[in-house]
């Protein structure tokens, strides 16, 4: 009883977060778009040394578009996003003509006649996942959606637990953190079952990565990883 009755807690926060991005989708995209957030484009930039000048990549959480779906087709890749706000949705297509989006939860997104890709990239957005379904998202990125040898990468909350924002551009946002230790354990779980390597040339390995970013007024940490599926 008790887990059903977690799974419609879980319904109903990640409804509130998709109805609090619909309705600040322009106001987010005005702070969003012009922010500064350089690691994010050092680890794409990073990613364009590794992938095929062809690559194509799945953005997971796109929000409105701008900048790192942007900097992806500059670069010459093929990007499909994925983000649960359909208002954010219409802002990127208006931002970013050359990319292709969808509408959906990134849990039950299926990739059109069942399409893999070379790189899987989530910013700033697993942690709006429930914990259990934080490593879902990554088993299914590396199992189903990622080409053999692809590229995962993504960045986790440092710390640990339920931050729940009432107030949040006005509106409630709800993020899910497993901690530094927590998130090495959820990717040693994949590593160990063989789906990621346990260290790249290219990537982070298997500990990730930790950086300090300005977010508004404040200094938090972001743990970082890029991945490499088994070939």
């Amino acid at each position: 009883m008790s887990l059903g009755v977690n799974r419609l807690n879980d319904r109903a926060q990640k409804s509130t977060i998709s109805s609090s991005y619909n309705a600040i989708a322009q106001k987010y995209h005005d702070w969003a778009s012009p922010r500064p957030t350089t690691d994010r484009a050092d680890y794409i930039d990073r990613l364009s040394h590794i992938l095929p000048k062809d690559a194509k990549i799945l953005e997971l959480g796109c929000g409105s578009g701008v900048p790192a779906t942007q900097q992806c087709v500059k670069l010459g890749y093929d990007v499909t996003g994925v983000d649960v706000s359909s208002k954010l949705i219409e802002i990127a297509r208006r931002e970013v003509p050359g990319a292709t989006f969808h509408v959906s939860d990134m849990i039950s997104f299926t990739p059109p006649n069942g399409e893999r890709f070379d790189c899987i990239m989530a910013f700033y957005t697993i942690w709006h996942l429930p914990p259990d379904e934080e490593e879902l998202i990554l088993r299914k990125a590396a199992t189903e959606w990622l080409k053999p040898g692809g590229w995962l990468l993504f960045n986790l909350m440092t710390v640990k637990g339920e931050l729940k924002m009432d107030e949040w551009m006005g509106q409630t946002m709800i993020s899910w953190g497993l901690g530094e230790d927590g998130n090495r354990e959820l990717v040693k779980k994949l590593v160990d079952e063989g789906l990621i390597e346990p260290e790249s040339k290219d990537g982070t390995g298997s500990q990730g990565e930790i950086k300090v970013e300005k977010v508004g007024r404040f200094d938090e940490g972001m743990h970082w990883f890029l991945l490499q599926s088994k070939a």
